[in-house]
């Protein structure tokens, strides 16, 4: 191979590195944002039950009253 050939090569491979790496970056933001959501929906559904628990409880108790 020439010297010229050699190069054009190894600039073809830094731009695939390249753009694997900024896919690579971009996914793992994705997947950042994801887990994020996941953990906030995760909390949101924790207290509904909460609340849900809370409500059947009192409605246990009034009708225990009765």
């Amino acid at each position: 191979m020439r010297h010229d050939e050699i190069k054009r090569k190894l600039d073809e491979l830094e731009g695939k590195i390249t753009k694997i790496s900024m896919e690579y970056s971009r996914l793992v933001e994705t997947l950042n944002l994801l887990k994020d959501k996941i953990e906030r929906v995760n909390s949101d559904f924790d207290a509904l039950i909460k609340e849900a628990l809370l409500i059947l409880y009192l409605l246990k108790r009034d009708l225990d009253q009765d």
